[in-house]
């Protein structure tokens, strides 16, 4: 179930303040039930994660220029994930580390923008600063084997820890220009800062201290680009599309699993698409 209200209140013509709240909670990831998408290893102790969510803003509605600015903060409860550890002996079986109620604190202040200098020109952006972290260390983290029979327990001091798996801050600056009435090109510049490498169980199983930060992969920009043309083909509306893709064909590391050491040395990566192109139609009939 989920329960959510808000509020807006207009200063003037062209100012407002606004609240959002929420509450929702929601089952558990299928693969975090059903260990490996296998049907005999029911993973029965999963709980519903449960989440409340705050925003307060102020916007601004002028004839050119539109803006929001607003903070968050969002608590993230009883989120449940399994994580394969891997035995450190050859021919040994793998095993399944069951991760019940991890906690998660997010949130950060966000802007956004349009402006519109003219009805062929429009600019539009964003900002998102982000302060994501694990809210709670684990004790008694039950290890299983292959049968699903408990094996050991693990201690996780996760507390403090920078949430990984998505960029923290964020930016982006779009324009749109139209040559005629149904003829435009856009560039849109984006930027990814503070991405952190995916936790590995194993290196932080029983520490007697909260381990440092994962690793964090280097920030990237990337730019992309696209002309659009409407025509008619018969009684046909068309909308001819040519798009370029990270346009200056930028190397970047998009995804990162966490090391022993959290640096760039053992950090299994994978790297972002390069340039790519596509071309599209929509027609209306």
């Amino acid at each position: 179930y989920s329960i959510k209200g808000g509020a807006n209140y207009r200063l003037d013509d062209v100012q407002n303040v606004f609240a959002n709240i929420g509450y929702f909670e929601r089952p558990a990831a299928f693969n975090a039930v059903f260990n490996g998408y296998n049907n005999t290893k029911i993973n029965r102790d999963a709980e519903n994660e449960k989440v409340f969510s705050l925003e307060l803003g102020y916007g601004v509605r002028a004839e050119k220029f539109a803006a929001n600015v607003n903070v968050y903060r969002t608590q993230w409860n009883d989120r449940t994930f399994t994580r394969s550890v891997r035995a450190t002996e050859p021919g040994a079986e793998d095993y399944t580390a069951n991760l019940l109620g991890v906690n998660a604190l997010h949130q950060g202040v966000e802007f956004d923008f349009t402006y519109k200098p003219s009805n062929n020109l429009n600019f539009s952006g964003m900002v998102s600063l982000g302060d994501w972290k694990w809210d709670n260390n684990l004790e008694d983290v039950p290890v299983f084997n292959e049968n699903q029979e408990e094996v050991t327990t693990l201690s996780l001091p996760i507390k403090g820890l920078k949430v990984s798996n998505a960029a923290q801050t964020t930016a982006a600056l779009g324009m749109l220009y139209k040559f005629w009435d149904r003829t435009s090109i856009t560039v849109d510049y984006n930027y990814f800062a503070n991405l952190y490498a995916r936790i590995d169980v194993l290196n932080y199983a029983n520490a007697s201290t909260r381990p440092t930060d994962t690793w964090k992969a280097p920030d990237y920009h990337l730019f992309d680009a696209s002309l659009r043309h409407g025509i008619k083909i018969g009684d046909f509306d068309t909308t001819l599309t040519a798009r370029v893709n990270n346009l200056f064909n930028t190397e970047y590391v998009s995804d990162a699993l966490n090391g022993g050491t959290s640096t760039a040395t053992d950090a299994l990566v994978w790297f972002g698409a390069g340039r790519t192109f596509s071309l599209s139609a929509k027609i209306k009939f």
